[in-house]
């Protein structure tokens, strides 16, 4: 694909140009020159690198994080990928290898699986103090608000309402919906999943959110379209893999969800005049890691932040910096 090469001088492009390389090694040996046609978006990629450079060089709070980043549109196809701020000083693809807490982002394949056993969005629930098996979630905020709806309890993500549906309709059935969404990573069957506790990467939860944002159809990632050689001949080509995996009506529920917490909830710093964006905020125990994975009419965008270490930030959530820089990279985008 066509490239000008003015990015910051962090070759932040070459997480990518690997992950493609992976890709190539992976399919089969090539004897001689070939053409490769990639998934990859210039403008995209030149526009998240600017703005990371500039979150980086202006916010005290990031300055011993690191940053994975993953565009996606509705087929699969991988549009930018970034695995750290900065590819010269670490070479190491967090959004592809690195696995962390999704914390609430998590929770859609409670809602999913909720929303499948018959609840709906305007059922009221209780958000009070819950004990399962010797586990006590805590809210958020600490506080406790009686009977809401499952609207709120997503939009506001109340950890007890979350752990409360996953205990009535089953934690195997929560894995099985997120192993069917896209989530290749092993997740233990234990109650405390329902809030994220398990271990994913940021590749696996964008094309989650992907088979969502889509309709409720499982996509498989790609970055290369195709492999030619010097006289045209193709020698690979991507099979584009697309299954319905997911009601149309579960998937518009989902969505309507997310929407929700982007208008009024927990990710309303992704707010972009003029665009529709749905999206879900994640942060892990202490701090230790924020997400926000969101998407527009055609585009799905993940964000992670975290320390290398898994030490906590400085109280970075989802809703703070992984809102904020998804919201500005889009904005510029589609301005």
């Amino acid at each position: 694909n066509a490239w000008d090469g003015s990015l910051s001088n962090t070759d932040n492009y070459k997480y990518y140009l690997n992950y493609i390389l992976d890709n190539i090694e992976e399919t089969q040996i090539f004897p001689f020159n070939i053409n490769i046609n990639t998934s990859f978006d210039p403008k995209l990629t030149k526009i998240i690198d600017q703005k990371i450079n500039q979150y980086y060089k202006s916010e005290t709070k990031l300055k011993n994080t690191q940053i994975a980043v993953i565009a996606m549109s509705y087929d699969g196809a991988i549009k930018a990928m970034f695995g750290g701020y900065n590819y010269k000083k670490s070479q190491y693809n967090r959004s592809v290898h690195a696995k962390r807490q999704p914390g609430s982002a998590f929770k859609i394949f409670t809602y999913i699986e909720a929303f499948k056993y018959g609840y709906d969005s305007d059922d009221k629930i209780m958000d009070e103090e819950i004990i399962i098996d010797n586990w006590q979630p805590k809210n958020y905020d600490g506080k406790y608000r009686g009977e809401i709806t499952l609207r709120e309890a997503f939009v506001r993500s109340i950890n007890s309402v979350a752990a409360r549906l996953a205990d009535e309709v089953g934690i195997a059935n929560i894995i099985n919906n997120a192993k069917s969404l896209g989530i290749n990573s092993t997740i233990p069957n234990y109650p405390s999943i329902a809030l994220g506790t398990n271990e994913v990467t940021l590749l696996e939860m964008v094309s989650s959110y992907t088979a969502i944002a889509n309709g409720g159809y499982q996509i498989k990632p790609y970055a290369i379209n195709n492999i030619t050689d010097n006289y045209n001949n193709i020698l690979y080509q991507t099979e584009y893999y697309k299954e319905k995996i997911l009601n149309k009506k579960i998937a518009k529920k989902i969505s309507n969800l997310l929407h929700g917490v982007v208008i009024w909830g927990t990710g309303k710093n992704a707010q972009i005049n003029g665009i529709t964006v749905s999206g879900k905020t994640g942060t892990s125990q202490d701090y230790r890691d924020a997400w926000f994975i969101g998407y527009t009419e055609d585009l799905v965008l993940g964000i992670w932040l975290g320390n290398d270490q898994n030490k906590p930030l400085e109280n970075i959530s989802g809703g703070s910096y992984p809102a904020l820089l998804f919201a500005d990279i889009l904005y510029q985008y589609y301005k």
